[in-house]
């Protein structure tokens, strides 16, 4: 696996458009889930027998090196133990999912800008809650555009500086229909920091969310998913599928739960980061994927997705808290 220059993480590891040529207001994000572009994919039709998932490589310690026990450009598959350190920022009663059809760095197939963070659909009111321990760095309207090149882009928003280690991780929430704490206090996690609401670019009530490193602003964004912590019984994968010169490739990937008989089950059809924006969306330091999906059930997957003619597939294991790291290069 090809490895960009580190994202230094100890023992831990470490809205919603893009930038036009000149600095307009993107168009609003949208909470309706948008209908997925059909394209040639395999079908769900059961297996003939139950395919042979190869038993996963673990990772001890992350991040990857050259002399970890698993390589992912080598084998099927890696297990790691990922750098899950932030709590989700809405609880039950609350919807705790990301939104499965704007995920980070995807465009609802065209609709929309790149996505620089993820969303999670709520009703106005919603409480929003500190995802990490840390200090707050902003709170209250972005009518000047200091958090991303448009005002009143998140319209009401609060910026948490965490300092786990040497490197400086913010999240930020956005949307809010109230703000409840101020620049320089100090809150730890899980404590009330605003309201769920449908402030500045916002078409619905939402909580946007994104994972921010080193700087606090809209170019250095990560994909949240690689960091909120797992729900019990849920994983994670992060996907890198390339081409020659080791470039990424927008592909349409399908992923599928496998069975004990045998039989599919569609779980989704994610799109690959869309990188064309003049401020892009960044694939994380260690991992450099173009996919990555969170809340996975733990079990068995296919992926597959079909380039130039020719099915590619994977088959893959999902282990409960973990990130199952996949690498597929196309020469």
């Amino acid at each position: 696996m090809r490895v960009v220059p580190l994202l230094i993480i100890s023992t831990l590891l470490a809205g919603c458009t893009g930038v036009p040529s000149t600095p307009l207001m993107p168009r609003p994000t949208a909470t309706v889930s948008a209908a997925l572009t059909e394209i040639l994919l395999p079908s769900d039709t059961p297996f003939a027998s139950v395919p042979n998932i190869p038993e996963p490589k673990n990772i001890t310690p992350s991040p990857i090196a050259t002399t970890a026990s698993c390589v992912p450009e080598i084998d099927d598959y890696c297990v790691d133990g990922g750098h899950f350190i932030f709590n989700r920022p809405i609880v039950p009663p609350g919807h705790d999912d990301v939104e499965s059809t704007y995920r980070y760095g995807s465009t609802q197939n065209g609709l929309r800008e790149p996505h620089h963070g993820v969303e999670f659909p709520n009703p106005a009111g919603m409480p929003v809650l500190a995802a990490a321990d840390g200090q707050v760095v902003f709170a209250g309207s972005d009518e000047d555009p200091l958090l991303s090149p448009w005002p009143n882009f998140y319209g009401n928003a609060v910026v948490i500086e965490h300092s786990f280690t040497d490197e400086i991780t913010f999240t930020l929430y956005g949307h809010l229909s109230k703000v409840d704490v101020v620049p320089g206090e100090f809150v730890k996690a899980g404590e009330r920091i605003g309201e769920v609401g449908a402030a500045g670019a916002a078409i619905g009530n939402h909580l946007h969310f994104e994972v921010r490193i080193d700087a606090n602003d809209y170019g250095s964004t990560r994909n949240p998913e690689l960091w909120l912590i797992p729900k019990p019984g849920y994983g994670a994968a992060a996907v890198r599928i390339s081409g020659k010169n080791d470039a990424l490739l927008p592909v349409h990937l399908n992923i599928q739960e496998v069975f004990p008989d045998g039989s599919l089950q569609s779980i989704g059809q994610p799109e690959a980061y869309d990188f064309k924006e003049k401020i892009p969306v960044v694939s994380d330091d260690i991992y450099g994927e173009n996919f990555a999906l969170g809340d996975l059930v733990e079990g068995d997957y296919r992926l597959s997705f079909v380039l130039m003619g020719k099915l590619y597939e994977r088959l893959i294991k999902i282990e409960s808290g973990k990130l199952t790291l996949v690498e597929i290069g196309i020469q």
